[in-house]
């Protein structure tokens, strides 16, 4: 079923834009960049989700570049949403480790999904 491989991602964005449009998030208390951690895992998965979503099989690259240009357009539109919420605000670095978690989550769905051919071959 097509549309249902799109449910996960879409929860997935749900749940990041939940996420970012909290006002007066704590500080996280376990150090100074964590939340860059965050950031990163947050949108490995999501560009995991999406080019799955997208490819079931081994995503080509043409596919994972159209993904990986749309989310990260999504990331920095979704920096700048925050500069609309109390106590939240835009950071590069924040958008810097956005991308590079799309980047790893486009290149372990790849690999992944190339491990399996092989596996089935």
């Amino acid at each position: 079923m097509m549309r249902g491989r799109w449910i996960a991602p879409v929860l997935w964005a749900l749940l990041i834009e939940t996420l970012t449009s909290w006002p007066n998030v704590p500080s996280a208390s376990t150090g100074h960049g964590f939340d860059k951690v965050v950031h990163f895992g947050l949108y490995a998965v999501f560009a995991f989700l999406v080019v799955r979503a997208a490819q079931p099989a081994v995503p080509g690259w043409r596919v994972m570049g159209v993904v990986l240009v749309v989310l990260c357009v999504w990331a920095a539109l979704d920096e700048w949403h925050q500069t609309w919420i109390p106590g939240r605000g835009a950071e590069v670095a924040d958008w810097a480790a956005d991308a590079t978690g799309v980047v790893v989550g486009l290149l372990i769905r790849r690999l992944r999904s190339q491990r399996v051919m092989m596996g089935a071959a």
